[in-house]
């Protein structure tokens, strides 16, 4: 395998020889026979529909399917450094003279309907495979035309991109150019935030939240108001009307990622001292004589949790017995990015903070007129 090109704008880079020419045409066969025509995400409502857009033939494998597949997710996962349980199924699309898929984008838009149905099986797409399986006669290349870029349909090869907003500024607007001569068989492989439809399928990780500026007033107003503090290990202020445009900001932020009826229960600012672990816990449930019961708060529906400020901590969810824990998700620090999810034994958690404080902004939510 030799890597032949690498950009920064758009995040790309191709490599020859991902595949032989014995697994290429494996795969090919393995579809071929089930093939039908392709459909799109539907902005309307969750699922999909057929459009003009895509005039392609295609199939998925399920998990597992061949021993193949997983070779391929090996492959994949150490060329782009990504955990290959956040790969969707593969995909195998087929071009026929005249059928082409037009400029779009991979990642989700969040103005869709469908979107919040999407996020819950593992978070936003930030990357995509496209490996190409069979070699057009003419035609049939992947354009980015937003980077006056093309790419060339040659068997063996993988094109790798990644996008980690979703946002036209990321570059990857890239469609697949009409097949004019000969058919271009292509694999597709998308790869999530988290694992896909895996127990952490309710987990979300945002950046940009809120502003530096922002997150700087909120650690004033904690810093100022310190000496009313709760706690330890974590101390936390609690907030009556104080911020309600930011926390507007972050509801609005739960709602587009969830697509939930939810009511703010609870806010408060939280501060962890430097070099201070806070053990495993749940925010509506506890571990007692091995398995989950409700805790103090059961009405607890949401937790939305902005990072203030940049720092070396992180949370981990999962890593712990019972088996409904038994994966593991970290989330890193960084100053306005949001971890998000539905409440739930999936979502036991432990806390690290480096060696300097770690402030956060916690909003908590609950169903809708529970008193």
């Amino acid at each position: 395998m030799q890597l032949v090109l690498s950009l920064d704008r758009p995040r790309l880079r191709l490599w020859r020889g991902f595949l032989s020419p014995d697994e290429c045409q494996t795969l090919t066969l393995l579809a071929a026979p089930r093939l039908t025509r392709s459909n799109v995400v539907d902005t309307t409502k969750p699922g999909s529909i057929v459009a003009q857009d895509r005039t392609s033939d295609g199939m998925s494998f399920a998990a597992n399917e061949h021993s193949l597949l997983g070779e391929i997710n090996w492959r994949a996962a150490a060329i782009t450094d990504r955990d290959p349980r956040t790969f969707e199924t593969l995909q195998i699309l087929r071009y026929q003279p005249g059928q082409e898929y037009r400029p779009h984008y991979d990642y989700f838009p969040l103005e869709y309907a469908s979107t919040p149905a999407e996020l819950q099986r593992g978070g936003q797409r930030t990357g995509s495979m496209l490996i190409y399986l069979k070699t057009p006669e003419r035609g049939g290349a992947t354009t980015f035309p937003d980077a006056s870029l093309r790419v060339e349909a040659i068997a063996g090869d993988a094109l790798f991109f990644e996008y980690d907003t979703p946002q036209p500024s990321t570059l990857t607007l890239h469609g697949g150019s009409p097949v004019t001569e000969g058919e271009k068989y292509v694999a597709t492989l998308w790869m999530r935030q988290l694992p896909f439809d895996g127990p952490a399928k309710d987990l979300r990780v945002v950046d940009d939240v809120l502003s530096v500026d922002q997150c700087q007033q909120l650690i004033g107003f904690y810093d100022a108001n310190v000496g009313r503090a709760e706690g330890p290990p974590d101390r936390v202020v609690r907030i009556a009307g104080e911020f309600a445009g930011l926390v507007d900001r972050v509801a609005l932020a739960m709602r587009q990622q969830f697509g939930d009826a939810m009511q703010v229960e609870t806010i408060v600012i939280a501060c962890i001292p430097p070099r201070t672990q806070l053990g495993n816990h749940a925010d509506n449930v506890r571990l007692e004589g091995g398995q989950f019961v409700p805790n103090h708060t059961p009405d607890r529906t949401h937790t939305a949790v902005v990072f203030l400020n940049d720092g070396d901590g992180s949370v981990t969810y999962g890593g712990n017995p019972p088996p409904a824990t038994s994966y593991e998700q970290v989330v890193k620090q960084k100053q306005g990015r949001m971890h998000a999810h539905r409440c739930g034994p999936n979502y036991y958690h432990r806390v690290s903070a480096s060696d300097a404080p770690r402030y956060t902004f916690i909003v908590w939510f609950k169903r809708p007129n529970v008193i």
